[in-house]
C-alpha cells in the first residue's frame, strides 16, 4: 500500500519516535535488571508478573482503521476496537516479568523438578505486510544453572526450545529465543470476525511458555522476561525476519 509523502514522512518520524522510547523502556529495565544479582533477598518461587514499563495497548487497531492511521479521522464509526485483552495494533506489547513477593525481584527460583508456564494472546492479522515488524513471542532468561527446560509455543504448532549459553562475566547461563507470530490476509480460512470489535477480524493466538528445573538436587535461580511483543521492543530479544 502507497502512503501520500506527508503521511509517510510523518509515518516515518512516529515510528522513529516509538522506536526510540521503547528503547529507552528496555534499555532502562535491561539495566535495573542487570545491576541485581543473585546475592541478597529472601529468594521465592518463580512467579510472572506483567512488565508495566513496558506495557502498550492501542486503540483503533490501526492496520484495520485505515481511516484513522492516514489522519482523516473523519469516520469513526469504522475504526476497529480492542476489547480482547490480547495484543493486536502493531504497536501492542504485552511483556512478562520474572518477579515474587520478596524485596529482590530477581531472586526468584525453580525448585529440583519444578516447572512453571505462562501464556499470553494475540489476534493475528496482517500488520507484518504493510506495517512494519510483525509480532513475536520471545523469552530471555538468566539462571544459575544449564538444567532449564525452557520451551516456548505459539498456536497453531510453532515451538522453539532453548539452548543455553554461558555468560563468564555474569557467571550465569542465559536461555534466549523467539517465534514470529503468524501473519494471515482477509481471505484465508484461518480468518474469523472479533466480536465487539466493530467488523474487526484476525485469528486469536496464543503463546505459552514452560521453564522447567530438571535437576533433580538443587534449585534453579532464574530471572528475566518473556512476551508477545511488537517489532521494536523483539529486536532486543535478538528476533529476526519481521
Amino acid at each position: 500500500m502507497g502512503d501520500p509523502i506527508g503521511i509517510r514522512h510523518g509515518r516515518c518520524r512516529f515510528r522513529a519516535a516509538s522506536r526510540s522510547l521503547a528503547f529507552v523502556l528496555v534499555l532502562s529495565s535491561l539495566l535495573i535488571t542487570s545491576s541485581i544479582s543473585f546475592a541478597g533477598g529472601k529468594a521465592q518461587p518463580v512467579v510472572f508478573a506483567l512488565n508495566s514499563a513496558s506495557f502498550q495497548s492501542q486503540n483503533p487497531v490501526e492496520q484495520q482503521s485505515p481511516d484513522y492511521f492516514f489522519w482523516s479521522r473523519t469516520h469513526p464509526e469504522t475504526w476497529v476496537q480492542n476489547r480482547t485483552g490480547c495484543v493486536w495494533d502493531i504497536d501492542d506489547n504485552q511483556e512478562r516479568v520474572i518477579s515474587s513477593a520478596s524485596s529482590s525481584p530477581y531472586r526468584s527460583y525453580l525448585e529440583p523438578g519444578e516447572g512453571v508456564t505462562d501464556e499470553r494472546c494475540v489476534i493475528a492479522d496482517w500488520d507484518g505486510y504493510n506495517y512494519g515488524p510483525a509480532h513475536f513471542a520471545a523469552f530471555s532468561f538468566r539462571a544459575s544453572s544449564p538444567a532449564l527446560d525452557v520451551t516456548l509455543m505459539v498456536s497453531p504448532g510453532y515451538v522453539v526450545t532453548a539452548t543455553q549459553t554461558y555468560d563468564r562475566s555474569w557467571h550465569e547461563y542465559v536461555y534466549s529465543g523467539c517465534l514470529r507470530i503468524p501473519t494471515y490476509q482477509p481471505d484465508e480460512p484461518a480468518v474469523q470476525t472479533i466480536v465487539n470489535s466493530n467488523g474487526g477480524w484476525g485469528v486469536p493466538t496464543t503463546g505459552f511458555i514452560s521453564i522447567t528445573n530438571t535437576d533433580a538436587r538443587r534449585n534453579v535461580y532464574v530471572r528475566g522476561s518473556w512476551g508477545i511483543v511488537n517489532g521494536w521492543i523483539a529486536y532486543w530479544y535478538g528476533c529476526t525476519g519481521g
